[in-house]
């Protein structure tokens, strides 16, 4: 709970001021506003959203200071199997660094084999680096890590609780092109932050060459940043919303600020759509969340609960962008 003892701090978004032109990136650097108004342009082309993506992109050049990269291919990953599969072939197929960061590395069957196949590429010469969480691996023992550092089973079922032999409905994307290098410059930030010492000498920063037309901005935040960019986003992406708003949680407890960011939208005639576990790993947060139902279904918010599965999902769908 000590993590979760305060809210984050965040920057207003303001849906009434005019917001900044889209600067994009490519694998080269930054382009220029009519190259990236351009570029914009052709990949909006003919789409219903295309006004929704530009001016949700311009809301969102507000509140971060991390780059729109051009260039990428991403491919959605609907739960376990496929993600635990993705992440198997891209380890056996490293040939020089693996940076993994989690919040749960369990000593279970998956957990085990993910152990396996990276102690068997840091035998071949490829440097493993792993970030855990210490209160997300706080069961597993500590000789399970030493042994990865001294150094499976992908079966077909979706993801298990450890309380829970239901399946879970989780999502997940692999990301490939030149965004890569955004969520490597997080992880070493995290490690020189964490460790206090540098990581092995390894090519973590390669030339990435595009890889497909999608734009992808990757958003990290940490404690001591003066505000949450990831939270404020999702609030200005909810008060920028012109249409509707539709978000999947499976640890939802909001805050003030979320309840009147929704609440918010839905005054102004914005559809608002939740869906929300109806059994969970974590009751306390559960019901929590359900103290606030009465609250947003008489602001006109519609609630959903998903019943065939644990819900592990954190998505949000803002004016079908």
């Amino acid at each position: 709970m000590q993590g979760c003892s305060q809210l984050p701090k965040i920057q207003a978004a303001d849906a009434t001021n005019p917001v900044s032109a889209v600067v994009l990136e490519d694998a080269r650097g930054p382009l220029s506003a009519a190259q990236s108004k351009a570029l914009l342009g052709n990949l909006t082309s003919g789409s219903a959203q295309a006004s929704a993506l530009e001016h949700h992109l311009a809301a969102e050049e507000a509140i971060t200071n991390t780059p729109i990269n051009s260039g990428n291919k991403v491919q959605l990953l609907t739960d376990g199997p496929a993600t635990y599969e993705a992440m198997r072939i891209a380890i056996i197929s490293a040939r020089d660094h693996i940076n993994l960061e989690t919040y749960i590395f369990d000593d279970d069957d998956v957990g085990r084999g993910f152990a396996a196949a990276l102690i068997d590429e840091q035998r071949q010469g490829v440097q493993v680096n792993i970030i855990r969480d210490s209160a997300g691996t706080f069961r597993t023992p500590p000789e399970f890590f030493n042994s990865v550092h001294s150094g499976g089973s992908f079966g077909k079922k979706s993801r298990r609780s450890r309380n829970d032999a239901a399946a879970w409905r989780d999502t997940d994307l692999k990301l490939e092109g030149p965004v890569v290098a955004e969520l490597q410059k997080l992880f070493v930030a995290t490690w020189e932050k964490q460790q206090n010492l540098a990581l092995p000498e390894k090519n973590y920063f390669p030339a990435l060459k595009p890889m497909g037309t999608t734009l992808v901005r990757a958003i990290g935040s940490t404690p001591d940043e003066p505000y949450s960019q990831m939270y404020s986003a999702l609030l200005s992406a909810i008060g920028h919303a012109r249409a509707s708003v539709y978000l999947t949680n499976a640890y939802f407890a909001p805050d003030p600020q979320l309840l009147a960011a929704l609440e918010a939208a839905q005054r102004r005639g914005i559809d608002v759509r939740l869906i929300l576990p109806s059994k969970t790993d974590s009751w306390l947060v559960f019901h929590a969340g359900r103290g606030y139902y009465a609250r947003l279904l008489k602001a006109g918010v519609k609630i959903f609960e998903l019943r065939t599965a644990v819900l592990h999902s954190k998505t949000a769908l803002i004016d079908g962008v």
